[in-house]
C-alpha cells in the first residue's frame, strides 16, 4: 500500500465529512424556517453527501484491511445477522425502556423475554460492539438510537425479520441453485418453479409468491416491507408521480398490473383526481386488499362524527376510493376485453420479478388489447454503469439484483437490458426512459410500435 494512496483516501475522507457537516448545518437551519421551495433541495443534497461520505468510510477501511481483515469482517457480518434476528425474534428492543437513561438489569430482561439470562448476555455483548444497545454501568442494558428504532417503528422490526429470517436462507442457497440448473439441463431465465435458490432453501415446489400467500406471517411482513421501503426516497412513488405527466391525461383510467394492495394506485389517485385506478392480482393478494380498504372505510366512518375536519377527510377517501377498484387477474393470461378501454398500463417493481422470456409474456398480454393511443408506464429500479455511483448504491443495486436471483429468477436491469425486454415484444416499442436523478428508480413509457398500430 502506497503511502500515498492512504494520503488521498484520508483527504477524500476529511473533505467528505466536512461537506455533511455543512450540509446538516444547512438543514437545520432550514427546519427552522418557513418550507418553501428549498426544503428538498436541502434534503436531497443532505442525503447525497451522507451516501458519499459512508463510501469514503467504506474506501478508507478496504483500503486499510487485507485479507485477514477482510475475512475478520465477514464473521463479524455473518454473527450479527444472526444476533440481530435472535434479539428480534425475543423482542428485546421492546422490552428494553425507551425513555432517556432508563436501564433494565440483565435478569429482569431475560425473564421479561423468556430466555436464559447466560444465552441473552452473550448475545448483547456482541450486538453492543455493533452500537445495538449499551451498558451504561455494569449488569444494566440500555438502548442505543439504533437498537431504539426497532422498538418504535414495528415495520422496520418486521422487515428484518422478514431479510434474517426468510431472505438469508434463500440467499445462502444461490449456489446449489445453479448446481441444480445445470444437472437438469434447464436454460438460465426458465423462471420454472423449483430452480431456484428460494425453492431449494424453502424446500418447495411453488413459486416464491405463491409460498409467501399460504404463510400469514411472512403476508405480514411483506406488508410491513411495503410500508417501510415506501417511506424511503429512493423507493417512493412520488418519483413515478413527477416522472409522467399524469394530469395532461385528463378523465382516464389506469389498470396497475400486478399492484398488490393498491398503495400505488391509492397515492395516485390523491394527486391527480381526475384518473380512475383498477388494480389488477391474484386472488389472495385482492382479497386482502379488499379487505384493508373495507377496515380503514370503517374506521374513517367512525371518526366523521367528530369533527368537520374528520368528515372532510372522510369524504375524500370516500371519494377516492370510488376511483380505485380491484379486480382479480393473473398478468400471464390474456387481458380481460376491459382492458382494451384503458389509458395507461401501470407496471411499478413487476417485471423485475421475471426473468426476460417471463417479463416479455407480461407485456404481451398488455400489447394484445392497448388502443391507439395508449401507454405502458413501468417503474423499477435501475442498474447503473459498474463505477458510476458511490460504492455503498452500487453494491445495493446489486443486492436487489441477486434477491431476485434468488427468489424468481428475476433480475434488476440496467439501460440495455431494459431495451433487451421491451424490443423483444413484438409490436411494442420505448417511448422514453426517465431515469431517476441521483436515485435508484426509473420511469419508461412505452407504446404500440407505428406498425402494430397501422
Amino acid at each position: 500500500m502506497a503511502h500515498g494512496d492512504i494520503e488521498a483516501e484520508i483527504q477524500k475522507f476529511v473533505d467528505a465529512a466536512h461537506r455533511y457537516q455543512q450540509c446538516l448545518d444547512d438543514a437545520a437551519s432550514q427546519s427552522q424556517q418557513h418550507q418553501d421551495a428549498q426544503t428538498h433541495l436541502v434534503t436531497a443534497t443532505l442525503r447525497q453527501s451522507r451516501r458519499t461520505l459512508l463510501d469514503s468510510i467504506a474506501s478508507w477501511l478496504n483500503l486499510v484491511a487485507g485479507p485477514t481483515e477482510h475475512w475478520e469482517q465477514t464473521t463479524i457480518n455473518f454473527c450479527a445477522e444472526s444476533c440481530l434476528k435472535w434479539l428480534l425474534e425475543f423482542n428485546i428492543p421492546n422490552l428494553v425502556p425507551e425513555s432517556d437513561g432508563a436501564t433494565i438489569s440483565y435478569i429482569d430482561l431475560a425473564i421479561a423475554a423468556g430466555v436464559p439470562e447466560q444465552d441473552l448476555g452473550r448475545i448483547l455483548r456482541f450486538a453492543m460492539t455493533q452500537d445495538l444497545f449499551d451498558e451504561p454501568t455494569p449488569g444494566r442494558v440500555a438502548h442505543t438510537p439504533y437498537s431504539l428504532a426497532f422498538a418504535r417503528n414495528e415495520d422496520y422490526r418486521q422487515v428484518v425479520l422478514l431479510q434474517t429470517g426468510f431472505f438469508a436462507p434463500m440467499m445462502k442457497c444461490l449456489s446449489e441453485a445453479v448446481r441444480v440448473k445445470k444437472s437438469s439441463g434447464a436454460e438460465p431465465d426458465s423462471g420454472r418453479p423449483g430452480r431456484t435458490a428460494f425453492n431449494i432453501a424453502m424446500r418447495t415446489d411453488e413459486s416464491f409468491y405463491a409460498y409467501v400467500a399460504k404463510n400469514a406471517e411472512l403476508t405480514k411482513r411483506f406488508g410491513a416491507g411495503m410500508r417501510f421501503v415506501s417511506t424511503a426516497e429512493d423507493t417512493s412513488p412520488q418519483f413515478l408521480a413527477n416522472a409522467f405527466d399524469w394530469a395532461s391525461l385528463g378523465k382516464a383510467h389506469v389498470v396497475d398490473v400486478g399492484g398488490a394492495t393498491g398503495h400505488v394506485s391509492t397515492y395516485l389517485s390523491t394527486k391527480f383526481p381526475l384518473l380512475r385506478f383498477t388494480v389488477q392480482d391474484l386472488p389472495a393478494m385482492i382479497a386482502r386488499a379488499k379487505s384493508a380498504a373495507a377496515v380503514t372505510t370503517t374506521t374513517t366512518t367512525t371518526t366523521t362524527t367528530t369533527t368537520t375536519t374528520t368528515t372532510a377527510a372522510a369524504e375524500d377517501t370516500a371519494d377516492r376510493d370510488k376511483r380505485v377498484d380491484f379486480v382479480e387477474h393473473d398478468f400471464f393470461q390474456p387481458q380481460p376485453d376491459a382492458s382494451r378501454e384503458v389509458d395507461v398500463f401501470l407496471l411499478r417493481l413487476v417485471l423485475n420479478n421475471w426473468p426476460t422470456r417471463k417479463g416479455q409474456e407480461i407485456l404481451s398480454h398488455i400489447v394484445a388489447v392497448m388502443k391507439p393511443g395508449a401507454k405502458i408506464v413501468i417503474n423499477n429500479f435501475l442498474v447503473h454503469d459498474r463505477g458510476t455511483v458511490e460504492k455503498r448504491s452500487e453494491a445495493l443495486e446489486c443486492a436487489r439484483d441477486l434477491f431476485q436471483m434468488a427468489a424468481m429468477n428475476g433480475m434488476e436491469r440496467d439501460v440495455l437490458a431494459w431495451h433487451e425486454l421491451i424490443d423483444g415484444v413484438d409490436g411494442l416499442e420505448m417511448e422514453k426512459m426517465v431515469p431517476q436523478p441521483g436515485g435508484t428508480q426509473v420511469v419508461i413509457v412505452a407504446a404500440k410500435s407505428m406498425s402494430a398500430t397501422g
